[in-house]
């Protein structure tokens, strides 16, 4: 990644900041290496894949109504999975509803105003108003709303409005040029899948944008391909060995015990928000002994250590959220969706090619909006491989972003009626050959090459470990 500040200004406090940031996540990079079980990257990663910067926006589109029911259209520019999500979504609570249960209550978020009953949760005794209804869920002065709903296949698609009776703090952003300028939002959840008996928790970053400074209306994407493990067994595993004084690290040794099951083409989903989460536009600045430019002069090992002193000495740092770098609204808002999948515009290709070493590709699945490469890995090896992909012109297909896990890229405007797909040495591509790509502000554009002539394809296809070309059909 590179950071341009001379094309971007940045406030000296936020370009610190960002330095901070930059330096844990790039020792998180190499310390927690991708694992065959979970082929994905770290969401406070991919917060920063742009510059930070401040402030909250006031649409042109603001004025627009209804907005619930209407998400997919007025946001679908701020998604980091971008398309057209109008023609595919499915509202779940219209406007009119929201509006005769906001009158209930004389202003929508206020709860608690008319005829507010008690209620249990989690040991806490909350304020339920009648102006909640099966889709908008209000707890203290936060009410979060369920507008509309999209699943291919691959991920769960879920619009929503947080509605917060006083204004929003301060929010940083997160410059992508994809997307542009979006707040840093992200939400603690809950699932509970109907075709899966493991309960599920995650954080996931919230896209979309402030509509006021009361109201923020966006996204939450949820991958199901890391949703579909059954890991009762494995945790009874790790229970029993817990028992006996052991820590089961051997990560083969997990493969043996998590089964993947089947998504449904209709389920039921429990959602529950624990935390609604956003990161502080003038955050602390925390203080260390060693420079930015000392502490990545030390090794792995010894930046751990380092970090684990600075943590003995003021722990406030080291929870998320914190109150150095953070607000947040506990909840919980919990919801029951029925949940039918669309798989229109939706292909997949069976490749089931292996290298000598037993790596390569299963197949891949495109929708409007995302291609999923499915890796054949070894099954027994401790080589760690990273998946690439580069569309039809040679360029590189990225994620999401937000949250996004590295096999899954955006479409976007990509030419994908070929591609190609890579595995690389994990090392190999995150320290050198991804390096080439982004050697240009912006990455190498369609038609560039590397000062020694070659195109970053054919760089590609000289130094991975598996490489297919592959013909994307139009979908039927």
């Amino acid at each position: 990644m590179q950071i341009n500040h001379d094309q971007i200004p940045v406030p000296e406090k936020l370009n610190k900041v960002v330095e901070q940031k930059m330096d844990i996540l790039y020792r998180e990079q190499r310390v927690k290496r991708i694992r065959r079980s979970v082929i994905g990257v770290s969401t406070a990663a991919a917060c920063f894949m742009g510059v930070a910067v401040v402030g909250i926006t006031n649409p042109a589109w603001a004025s627009q109504i209804p907005l619930i029911g209407n998400i997919f259209a007025q946001m679908q520019d701020k998604f980091g999975y971008p398309g057209d999500y109008s023609q595919v979504g499915t509202p779940l609570e219209t406007e009119a509803e929201t509006q005769a249960g906001e009158k209930e209550t004389g202003e929508a978020g206020n709860a608690g105003t008319t005829d507010p009953s008690m209620q249990e949760a989690d040991g806490q005794t909350e304020m339920a108003s009648v102006s909640d209804t099966r889709y908008t869920k209000t707890v203290g002065d936060m009410s979060v709303t369920l507008s509309e709903v999209y699943c291919n296949g691959q991920a769960l698609n879920l619009t929503m409005v947080l509605k917060s009776k006083e204004p929003f703090p301060e929010t940083m952003r997160n410059e992508n040029s994809e997307v542009g300028s979006i707040p840093i939002l992200a939400c603690k959840i809950e699932e509970n899948y109907s075709f899966n008996p493991s309960k599920q928790q995650d954080l996931v970053y919230l896209q979309g944008d402030f509509i006021d400074e009361c109201t923020f209306a966006g996204l939450i994407r949820i991958d199901l391909n890391t949703k579909n493990s059954d890991l009762a067994a494995w945790e009874e595993k790790v229970a029993a060995a817990e028992a006996e004084g052991e820590t089961l690290t051997d990560d083969s040794l997990m493969a043996q015990y998590v089964e993947k099951v089947p998504i449904p083409d209709s389920f039921s989903l429990d959602l529950t928000l624990e935390q609604i989460i956003g990161d502080l536009a003038n955050p602390d600045i925390r203080e260390f002994e060693l420079s930015a430019e000392e502490r990545l002069a030390l090794s792995d090992e010894e930046w751990m250590e380092y970090m684990k002193k600075e943590d003995e000495k003021d722990p406030s740092w080291n929870v998320f959220p914190n109150e150095h770098e953070n607000y947040w609204y506990d909840g919980p808002w919990s919801f029951e969706l029925e949940v039918s999948q669309s798989t229109e515009g939706c292909v997949t290709v069976d490749i089931g090619t292996v290298n000598e070493n037993g790596a390569g590709m299963e197949k891949i699945v495109k929708t409007p909006f995302e291609i999923t490469l499915y890796p054949t890995l070894p099954e027994e090896g401790n080589d760690i491989y990273f998946p690439v992909i580069l569309d039809a012109d040679g360029l590189l297909m990225q994620t999401g972003g937000y949250g996004g896990v590295v096999n899954t890229v955006a479409v976007g405007n990509h030419d994908v009626s070929t591609v190609d797909v890579y595995l690389f040495d994990e090392n190999k591509w995150l320290d050198e050959i991804k390096g080439y790509y982004w050697s240009k502000p912006g990455g190498l554009q369609k038609g560039e090459t590397l000062e020694d002539g070659r195109t970053f394809r054919e760089l590609c296809n000289e130094t991975c470990l598996y490489h297919e070309t592959v013909e994307i059909p139009d979908a039927q």
